[in-house]
């Protein structure tokens, strides 16, 4: 390797480096909650009279919100399961509230 190479690399090294040091990287903040159906928070127009969900409301005012989504499991421990893992959480086991999972 001669010395220019060897400069260019050193350079492009350093850049990466650098660049990856002063990256911003987003705050990301998931709020899971069990047992909410589509219409339970008061930001919904078809929810049900006296559902009231200020704190929720004021933190979709200032955020994003979603309006649809999607989940692997239809209860909690299976969604939480999915969440945590990264994966299908039938992969280990856990297909209902009280499975628990198989750990393979």
């Amino acid at each position: 390797m001669n010395i220019n190479r060897l400069t260019i690399v050193v350079a492009l090294f350093h850049l990466s480096v650098g660049g990856a040091a002063t990256a911003v990287r987003p705050n990301i903040v998931v709020i899971l909650t069990d047992d909410q159906g589509y219409a339970d928070i008061s930001l919904n127009p078809h929810q049900p009279e006296g559902v009231s969900t200020p704190h929720m409301d004021a933190l979709a005012k200032d955020g994003v919100v979603f309006s649809q989504g999607y989940t692997s499991g239809h209860v909690c421990s299976p969604t939480r399961a999915g969440l945590m893992l990264g994966q299908y959480q039938q992969r280990v086991g856990v297909y209902s509230a009280g499975d628990g999972g198989a750990w393979i």
